[in-house]
């Protein structure tokens, strides 16, 4: 963390991982001067090195005098790097609790010579890393198209009627799932093999759906052409690369189709059995937040309100005519530090800018 020659140091495209036992930074008579020698370390690396850096603090021994430094560190920590730009940081009960690991120590593991850990907690261990330079590195998805019947609620509601189709515990928790994506950022749009009609009564008279057609997606295919058409529409509409589109859908055969004709997409086939849901969507590793700006919580708004100017658009006369129609003002000014984290985001985003 502190050598200018270092691994860390000389990585410029990567993520840098330090798993950290926090007890072995020192005996406990002067463990809170390591631990802020070590807090001081981590923050000094974020600022002078190129990668990101990623800290874990590994589960401790079964001392209670360990456990207890332990979680006063992992609170120190989650509460002074939690706005922290280019360092992460998880604790071990995190990563127990995600990937169901409740025994994370070997028993009678011994001195620091010998492995600490399960075979189990290494697997999460690994995956966690894995997830997280992922996050930092993957084209971040963008857009969420999902199925209706048999994957919002069970049952064709075409067959069935708004009221006969059910929503069971796996779609709430569906629901919650695609609502926290919404608001962060990602637009939801609706793709299904059926009669408009029948959809919408479906969204407007069931009240247990907590989805809204109307204010939580920004479009809709609900029409009998295949499933890569109306997502290759979509995605034109919203001028969108396929690259950052999620597929997700109950059907095998609708998933393999999209993946065959536009490898570019993830489809993801949710399983048969909506109690599964809850557990499934925890390891989808595209829904993983990033950072987010206050404009990114309003996309869905600013879409349907470009949308709407599209139709304004095509049923004006002229284009002077639709212009006037907007009553456009336009300020402009210098940017101030509330611009900044937008400014940096379209430095990542918009080639032009750049």
């Amino acid at each position: 963390l502190l050598d200018g020659d270092s691994e860390f140091a000389k990585n410029a495209r990567g993520l840098n991982v330090a798993l950290v036992r926090l007890e072995d930074l020192g005996a406990v008579s002067d463990f809170d001067e390591r631990l802020r020698e070590f807090m001081v370390a981590v923050e000094a690396a974020v600022e002078r090195f190129a990668s990101p850096l990623l800290v874990i603090a590994c589960p401790p021994s079964d001392g209670s005098a360990a456990k207890a430094a332990h979680d006063a560190a992992v609170t120190q920590f989650a509460a002074r790097w939690a706005d922290k730009d280019r360092l992460q940081f998880i604790a071990a009960d995190a990563i127990q609790d995600r990937y169901s690991v409740p025994d994370a120590l070997v028993e009678d593991a011994g001195g620091s010579e010998q492995i600490p850990y399960t075979e189990e907690f290494y697997a999460a261990l690994g995956s966690t890393i894995a997830r997280t330079a992922f996050r930092t590195f993957a084209t971040p998805a963008k857009v969420i198209v999902i199925d209706c019947d048999n994957t919002l609620w069970s049952g064709a509601c075409a067959e069935l009627g708004p009221a006969g189709v059910e929503v069971e515990p796996g779609h709430r928790t569906l629901y919650e799932a695609l609502i926290e994506q919404q608001r962060s950022g990602i637009l939801l749009c609706l793709c299904s093999k059926n009669r408009p009609d029948d959809v919408h009564a479906t969204f407007d008279q069931r009240d247990d759906i907590a989805l809204d057609r109307n204010s939580h997606f920004v479009a809709e295919r609900i029409n009998w052409e295949s499933k890569s058409k109306n997502i290759a529409s979509i995605a034109e509409e919203l001028d969108l690369g396929l690259d950052s589109v999620v597929f997700i859908d109950d059907n095998p055969v609708e998933c393999a189709e999209v993946s065959a004709t536009l490898p570019e997409v993830l489809a993801i086939q949710l399983p048969g059995d909506s109690s599964e849901f809850p557990e499934f969507l925890e390891h989808i590793w595209p829904r993983d937040h990033r950072p987010h700006t206050a404009e990114d919580e309003k996309r869905t708004e600013l879409y349907q309100r470009e949308a709407a100017r599209q139709r304004a658009r095509e049923g004006a006369p002229s284009f002077e005519e639709f212009l006037d129609k907007l009553e456009w003002k336009v300020e402009l000014s210098p940017a101030d530090a509330e611009d900044l984290p937008r400014l940096a985001q379209l430095t990542q985003r918009t080639n032009q800018f750049n």
